[in-house]
């Protein structure tokens, strides 16, 4: 309601993928008359779970969580719930464990999202062919999704040459690609890419 407040947990301030969100949450926010205080970890899971922490320091009306990891929320989910403030998981998944502790998710299924890169990947090469993956952050719960998602769907016809973390950055998948076609040239018949940016 308005004059509440809400404290956000955001990966980043500066992002292509990021930033869309952020400013919609903060338009949101400004509509419904509620004092919105932004958090941003750059990409960072020990900072973002610390942010986490210092928004139930502030006892807001709710919190709004875009997580990094599967787990390491799980502390300060579980004072949350103690505390009595709903969090709002948004964008990326958690394990099981943590999401039992949100009051809501709303966000993309990352792992049917693979499948269908994987589908089109097969619709493209159907004869199969040989793969490199840029994936994003190590341990991040759409890197999971994502990668679990296409790799169960790709298919027998299909071989991973490599999957190289590029931390949904766009200059460290260029560096990445870089590597890769030098390292496997033509034998590459396709990439994917956990996210468009990359």
């Amino acid at each position: 309601p308005e004059g509440s407040s809400v404290c956000f947990v955001t990966p980043a301030e500066s992002h292509p993928y990021v930033t869309p969100f952020n400013d919609a949450v903060r338009a949101g926010a400004e509509a419904e008359g509620v004092d919105l205080t932004v958090l941003s970890s750059e990409f960072d899971v020990q900072t973002s779970a610390e942010q986490l922490n210092q928004c139930i320091s502030q006892a807001p009306a709710v919190i709004i969580l875009w997580p990094l990891d599967p787990s390491a929320y799980i502390p300060g989910l579980t004072r949350a719930e103690q505390a009595g403030i709903p969090v709002v998981q948004v964008n990326s998944p958690m394990d099981e464990e943590a999401s039992a502790l949100v009051a809501t998710f709303t966000g993309p299924d990352t792992y049917s999202q693979g499948e269908t890169s994987a589908e089109a990947i097969a619709a493209a090469l159907p004869d199969g062919g040989k793969m490199v993956v840029l994936a994003g952050q190590a341990g991040n719960g759409t890197t999971i999704g994502r990668g679990d998602g296409f790799t169960e769907a790709l298919g027998p016809d299909f071989e991973i040459l490599e999957t190289v973390n590029a931390d949904f950055d766009q200059q460290a998948a260029l560096t990445a690609s870089r590597d890769l076609i030098t390292r496997f040239g033509e034998e590459i018949d396709g990439v994917y890419a956990h996210d468009d940016n990359m």
